[in-house]
């Protein structure tokens, strides 16, 4: 399995034999204080939770390429909670606009 940590390819202990001992080992080990994983690929492609029970029991060997991206913690988490606060934004306008096209008797546009 390759690992690559923001894009430098990394060489991990003997001791992480499963998905879940890597990420531990990234998150406790590898990256320093104040720092986070903020996004993971797993043979390029991003799990919907790559915190899955299923997929951290799963064996390193079963993985061809593994890809985390890390940050300063305090910066993922403003721009995921900017990222949140546009999608939330945009959420409330389509609600909006299939309220309006329910009252105005628009059900087949509304839906």
């Amino acid at each position: 399995m390759n690992v690559t940590i923001n894009g430098l390819l990394i060489e991990y202990p003997a001791k992480v034999q499963t998905f879940g001992d890597l990420i531990n080992w990234i998150e406790t080990e590898y990256l320093k204080a104040g720092q986070c994983i903020s996004r993971v690929l797993v043979n390029g492609e991003q799990p919907i939770n790559y915190r899955d029970e299923e997929l951290l029991i799963t064996s390193t060997s079963e993985f061809g390429d593994v890809a985390v991206d890390s940050g300063e913690f305090d910066k993922v988490i403003r721009e995921s909670l900017g990222e949140l606060s546009e999608e939330l934004t945009k959420s409330l306008a389509s609600a909006r606009e299939i309220i309006r096209l329910f009252e105005n008797r628009q059900e087949e546009e509304a839906y």
